[in-house]
């Protein structure tokens, strides 16, 4: 009795070995398959890379969402510095001409 036990348990021992070699194996391929198909995806991308146009006029990228960054931050700054002066400098120093005497 205790023969055939040891037997099985080799046997069991050797499924489970085989079975995890196996699982390492297939895995490392499907590893080293996508890690070229990444590879080939970011050449072609560097070779012909994707652009977004508007109508033909103006790119869609990173630098228009910079620039825009810029002028949106450009304009804050002037309102904020001018929004601290008083109303009476705008209109006394105006060219249009008023009514109030």
């Amino acid at each position: 009795m205790d023969y055939h036990t040891e037997l099985l348990q080799s046997f069991t021992f050797l499924f489970w070995i085989s079975y995890c070699m196996l699982n390492i194996i297939i895995i490392t391929h499907v590893c080293s398959r996508t890690v070229t198909e990444i590879y080939d995806f970011t050449l072609q991308h560097i070779q012909n890379p994707l652009i977004f146009r508007v109508c033909g006029f103006f790119d869609l990228d990173y630098t228009l969402i910079r620039s825009m960054i810029v002028t949106i931050t450009t304009y804050f700054v002037i309102f904020i510095q001018v929004g601290d002066a008083p109303s009476q400098v705008f209109f006394n120093n105006s060219t249009l001409s008023t009514n109030n005497s």
